[in-house]
């Protein structure tokens, strides 16, 4: 028997009775090595499914923050809500920043406590919540540990 790579797959020869030779192929994901069949895509490699959050969502958790996750869908009334509750912090074109912080976070780049802010983007047709990000940015900062105040 001889194995033989061919990214991502690997053949198997195997000599059968007479000498005759059969060929199968043993389909291996490259990044966690589970068998699949041909054409199949690895659990490990699919993109997770993008939830769209509704008011009723939002109703029903009581907390944005409760039912919202960061790369999340939103619907456009939503992010309206967010815009006109308070003046926002920042605001262009496909980018909207709460008013109000939602907590204070550690920034090891400024060696200081900084506020974060409910951060949505446009992307294409969907607005996509980023989480509670520093002032500017679109992604939550590091979260630290045993930083004191």
């Amino acid at each position: 028997m001889e194995l033989a790579g061919l990214g991502g797959r690997r053949q198997k020869i195997t000599k059968g009775k007479k000498g005759e030779c059969t060929m199968a192929y043993d389909y291996r994901c490259s990044a966690c090595g589970c068998t699949l069949d041909a054409n199949e895509i690895c659990d490990c490699r699919k993109e997770p499914e993008k939830r769209t959050i509704t008011r009723a969502d939002w109703a029903e958790a009581g907390d944005f923050n409760k039912c919202a996750k960061p790369g999340d869908w939103v619907e456009e009334d939503i992010v309206e809500e967010f815009r006109n509750c308070l003046p926002p912090i920042n605001m262009r074109a496909g980018y909207l920043q709460v008013g109000e912080p939602y907590s204070h976070d550690y920034d090891p780049e400024k060696d200081r406590w900084r506020p974060t802010f409910g951060t949505f983007i446009k992307r294409g047709e969907h607005w996509t919540y980023c989480g509670n990000c520093f002032a500017g940015a679109i992604t939550e900062p590091p979260k630290t540990i045993g930083k004191e105040h």
